[in-house]
């Protein structure tokens, strides 16, 4: 490795290890069986998250591209956002490719879901960046290809301004007759508001989820990464919304 990439391993062992320190691992555990997802508080900080916050914001400025569509697989649910697809930032970033191949973060997610993990087989989904700053821009009511989705806080609005996360957990996606009305009467529902450097896991092919929408004047820019269960690689699996959202 470089030195850059031996400095930002350590930064992230360093950062990883000291949330590890601090955070309850089986309450994490116990939240991911029940619930469906895990908040994992100040996984990043000082030094990482204002690399991470420089790295996005200048990816978002030089590659990101506006998407405000409906996507029909979801039963037209909303998608109002600037995003930067995966090879753009592979190409152009440095620590958010480290972050998703480093293997103590990694570890740590397998820890929390009792999984192993290994690269995404379809290399789209493999990490990107969403960012909401209009007034009403939300990534709407979802499900995603992949068993889990990992999501790391880089900016988010204040608490009364919108952009928290909701799931539904134990839901079912039918592509061909989606119903997000059957699965919010379906059970019990979650939300959460994530904090810079904040993380969570969620379990995102049977959690149904949302970002709400955000107010004006606000912003929220998260980076989203995923890996496949082992179980996962020799399962077939179309990518239909991310086709049509990158299209």
């Amino acid at each position: 490795m470089s030195n850059t990439s031996d400095q930002l391993h350590l930064q992230l062992i360093d950062n990883v290890t000291s949330c590890l320190r601090h955070t309850d691992l089986p309450a994490l555990q116990a939240s991911m069986r029940e619930k469906g997802f895990a908040v994992i508080r100040g996984l990043f900080r000082d030094k990482l998250l204002r690399q991470l916050q420089d790295e996005c914001a200048k990816l978002i400025d030089r590659h990101g591209v506006e998407r405000n569509l409906h996507m029909k697989e979801t039963a037209y649910t909303p998608r109002r956002m600037v995003n930067v697809k995966r090879d753009r930032i592979n190409e152009h970033g440095l620590l958010i490719p480290r972050i998703y191949d480093d293997p103590m973060v990694r570890r740590l997610f397998e820890i929390i879901t009792g999984e192993r993990f290994t690269t995404c087989p379809y290399t789209p989904e493999e990490y990107i960046i969403n960012c909401l700053y209009r007034a009403d821009d939300t990534h709407g009511w979802h499900w995603d290809d992949y068993k889990y989705g990992v999501v790391f806080a880089v900016e988010t609005p204040p608490a009364e301004s919108g952009g928290y996360v909701q799931v539904v957990p134990n839901t079912s996606w039918n592509k061909d007759k989606p119903s997000v009305e059957a699965a919010l009467f379906s059970g019990p529902a979650y939300a959460f508001r994530l904090e810079p450097g904040d993380a969570y896991i969620l379990r995102t092919d049977t959690g149904m989820h949302r970002v709400s929408p955000i107010q004006e004047g606000t912003s929220r820019v998260v980076v989203n990464m995923v890996w496949a269960a082992m179980d996962e690689l020799d399962k077939p699996t179309s990518h239909e919304t991310m086709e049509t959202l990158f299209a």
